[in-house]
């Protein structure tokens, strides 16, 4: 489970570098800040 939240921030991050697809990396942000909240 670890791993796989390391590669949603890593692709976010990826997302955010880019400038692209600015919806989806919204989506994986709000969604690793829920999980890391619990």
């Amino acid at each position: 489970m670890i791993e796989r939240l390391e590669w949603w921030i890593a692709t976010a991050r990826s997302a955010r570098n880019t400038g692209t697809n600015g919806t989806a990396e919204g989506l994986v942000d709000s969604w690793a800040g829920n999980f890391l909240r619990g």
